[in-house]
């Protein structure tokens, strides 16, 4: 097929191969195509998915130090941390989820007691502290 244009007043005539078709995502959006479709993704976080993020990073690296201290997947914890302004922020937020999905019995905004399994960690600019202790259950 061919198309027709009109530039500075005059008709151009356009040919299939004479014409090239593409596309280019927009700042803050990924777009991919497969088989003559395309799919546009907004890619910009807001606050909300920021600290849902940084929430499961901190139970991933809770997770991976009750490993390290050779915790049992059972075994209940108190959890214990030091925290900047914005990762304290998250742990109130998504308190309950953190201790849902760390098996925390209690979350102590604090210094970790002495006999904790205590590791420190850098994340998002800011340094976290987190000390496990497990709890003894009552047979």
């Amino acid at each position: 097929f061919e198309v027709d244009i009109e530039v500075e007043n005059q008709v151009v005539t356009l040919l299939p191969e004479e014409v090239e078709v593409g596309s280019e995502a927009k700042e803050g959006w990924v777009v991919a195509e497969d088989q003559g479709l395309m799919v546009g993704i907004k890619i910009v976080l807001n606050k909300e998915l920021e600290l849902e993020g940084l929430a499961r990073d901190i139970i991933r690296r809770i997770q991976n130090q009750r490993k390290n201290a050779d915790f049992r997947i059972s075994d209940e914890i108190e959890l214990y941390y030091v925290v900047g302004s914005k990762l304290a922020s998250v742990f109130k937020a998504y308190r309950s989820y953190i201790m849902a999905e760390t098996l925390s019995t209690a979350l102590y905004p604090t210094e970790p007691p002495a006999n904790a399994f205590e590791e420190k960690f850098d994340l998002a600019g800011e340094k976290l502290r987190i000390g496990l202790v497990r709890v003894e259950k009552e047979d």
